[in-house]
């Protein structure tokens, strides 16, 4: 047991022990290795242990479908480093936001408690199957922005190769998704957020994805871009051809609630991969929907 790290969960090899005497697997030694690290380099690798101790034990409280204290998140914090708690829990947030396509949200303001919410409706808060397990949102985003990276519809081999390079594989059991191909061509299928459809006069047969109707209702081509682009750590603009087709879905739907027609002068335009701000439409309209 490490002293570096206080109730309500200690590190024990590659596992965190709750009080509750549950322990939650953190993979490969990688917390033991960080506080190792820690001791020879208290400031940075600290820091970078507990932003890894929270996320571990934020999901592990969604694993288990409980609310999450923040009283136990700084508990999980060596007293000196615990003026860091902000900058931890922001870290720590951002990359579960990242992975999951879930943010920790405050859900009680005088008791300081949160809750991990999925930016789809999927079934089970993100789970999509019965019972416990964590959100595959982050998944279903990324198959999303995929499909319209490639012009709005993408051939179910290059959906598998864009997988493999995240180790998610057909007919292998994963982590947090299970079995993949399972959730992505039957169980996303069903739940209506993707098409999968046979590509005409395929032999063998070949098929494609294309957003589904659910996908359309719940979130935008915007927001999947910005999902994808902040994984990869650079702007949404980045993408400019991508990026323009997506503000002119947040311009018309802007024109639809406000009853204007949809051919009107576009706000924002695309200059060489940088976005050019018009005073036509303040920029808060554009993200509302």
């Amino acid at each position: 047991m490490l002293s570096c790290v206080s109730s309500p969960a200690t590190v024990c090899g590659d596992e965190l022990e709750f009080d509750d005497g549950t322990y939650c697997h953190c993979g490969g030694n990688s917390l033991y290795s960080e506080y190792r690290t820690c001791q020879e380099n208290p400031c940075k690798h600290c820091l970078d242990m507990y932003v890894n101790l929270v996320e571990q034990y934020v999901l592990y409280k969604f694993k288990m479908k409980k609310l999450i204290d923040r009283n136990e998140l700084i508990d999980l914090i060596e007293p000196k480093y615990r003026y860091n708690f902000s900058d931890i829990f922001k870290r720590a947030f951002e990359n579960i936001e990242i992975v999951f396509a879930a943010s920790v949200i405050e859900i009680d303001s005088t008791n300081h408690v949160y809750d991990l919410v999925s930016k789809l409706k999927l079934p089970n808060k993100g789970r999509v199957c019965p019972g416990r397990g964590l959100p595959k949102t982050g998944l279903l985003m990324t198959i999303l922005a995929m499909i319209f990276m490639n012009g709005n519809s993408a051939s179910e081999e290059d959906i598998w190769k864009f997988l493999n390079n995240m180790q998610v594989y057909p007919g292998r059991k994963h982590f947090i998704y299970r079995e993949p191909r399972k959730l992505i061509t039957q169980d996303f299928v069903k739940l209506k957020y993707l098409e999968y459809k046979q590509i005409s006069l395929s032999d063998p047969p070949c098929y494609r994805f294309q957003w589904g109707p659910k996908a359309y209702t719940e979130t935008t081509k915007m927001k999947v871009l910005e999902f994808m682009a902040k994984g990869s750590g650079i702007e949404p603009s980045t993408f400019s051809v991508q990026y323009a087709e997506a503000l002119r879905e947040e311009n018309q739907k802007w024109a639809g609630v406000s009853g204007q027609r949809t051919s009107f002068q576009v706000p924002y335009q695309i200059h060489k991969g940088r976005i050019l701000k018009s005073s036509l439409y303040p920029i808060h309209y554009l993200y509302h929907f």
